[in-house]
């Protein structure tokens, strides 16, 4: 029998391959979060942001001549911290955090405290909106002008500021997702993104985050019910309603989710002056109470002390925003000016 010729294959790991094999497996594509384990990746954004997270630590860590995963895993903290001091958000540093806890296998507990001892003292991770840092910038200096009537970008606002889809919903989303609801007179959307929902319906995929089915009110405005109707006619009923037409980047789409979101909240809120504190509604999240049970409002804190809100119209409006927590409203969306001042302040 011939010896082997050819090259020998070679069975070597990197470290770098062995803490992207270790994201990989956690990588669960389709699975509802109330189905998934802890730690476990779900969606494809995810799984990206992370990767790219481990691959600049490991890139850190081999300027500083730092090879193996053991030595990685004790320089988390330091680089942490490093982040910090550089400057990046709260939100940015807890992003960090969770993608290298998930790299490595190990508690975001466990790693926070370590940046604590090596800090000599807790971080504050308390939400302040002029220390949010966005990409605003960018489209207050090349914004668009989306107030020429018969324009695209106009037509996207107006319809954006009236159904509170995301560019990437907008841009995949069907005639066959329009319906209007006898029970409630209403026009509605229904994002079907999951493999179940497609089955279900026979509807095409709308590209939604996190992959997770919602229903979307219509607010009732004529001029945007327009639009829809005047996209969707000629269409075939499985083709995108803004195939071939570009949206452009420079347009704020969340700064129209923000005017959809408190026109929604507007709508349905009550003058929180009306609501009884005594009585208690069901909580969304048996962790964040002892009883099951939370006030019917949100207080909020921060530069917004003071601003008191109804926690089931909340509920609301971040289920049609595409979220599952109650409190993402008041957190990213709420504006103060565009909200009747009765229905905020006690």
């Amino acid at each position: 029998m011939s010896k082997h010729r050819g090259r020998k294959r070679s069975n070597y790991i990197s470290e770098r391959d062995r803490i992207m094999h270790n994201l990989n497996e956690l990588f669960v594509p389709g699975t509802k979060k109330n189905n998934a384990e802890r730690y476990q990746i779900r969606s494809y954004k995810s799984l990206e942001n992370y990767k790219n997270i481990a691959g600049r630590f490991i890139d850190y860590c081999e300027k500083e001549n730092i090879k193996t995963v053991s030595a990685m895993e004790n320089m988390i903290p330091e680089y942490l911290l490093l982040k910090k001091e550089e400057g990046c958000s709260n939100a940015t540093y807890k992003t960090y955090r969770t993608g290298l806890s998930r790299a490595f296998k190990i508690d975001a507990a466990e790693i926070q405290r370590n940046v604590d001892i090596l800090s000599r003292g807790k971080i504050n991770f308390t939400l302040r909106r002029e220390d949010l840092k966005r990409s605003r910038n960018y489209y207050f200096k090349n914004r668009i002008n989306d107030t020429e009537k018969g324009t695209m970008a106009y037509e996207i606002r107006i319809v954006c500021e009236s159904t509170g889809l995301r560019r990437a919903e907008l841009e995949s989303v069907c005639p066959q997702h329009f319906f209007y609801d006898d029970t409630d007179d209403k026009y509605k959307i229904f994002l079907t993104a999951s493999k179940e929902a497609r089955e279900k319906t026979g509807y095409k995929r709308v590209d939604c985050k996190g992959g997770r089915d919602r229903t979307v009110e219509i607010l009732n405005d004529k001029e945007a019910i327009d639009i829809i109707k005047k996209w969707c006619r000629d269409k075939p009923y499985d083709e995108p309603i803004l195939k071939n037409k570009h949206i452009s980047r420079s347009q704020d789409i969340h700064s129209y989710r923000a005017v959809y979101a408190n026109r929604l909240y507007t709508k349905y809120a009550r003058p929180v002056s009306e609501i009884d504190e005594r009585k208690r509604i069901p909580a969304q999240r048996k962790s964040k109470s002892r009883d099951g049970t939370v006030s019917p409002i949100i207080r909020l804190k921060g530069d917004l002390n003071g601003v008191v809100l109804d926690r089931e119209v909340c509920r609301t409006v971040s289920r049609n925003l595409g979220h599952n927590r109650e409190e993402i409203f008041g957190a990213s969306y709420f504006r103060k000016d565009q909200i009747p001042k009765e229905m905020i302040t006690l």
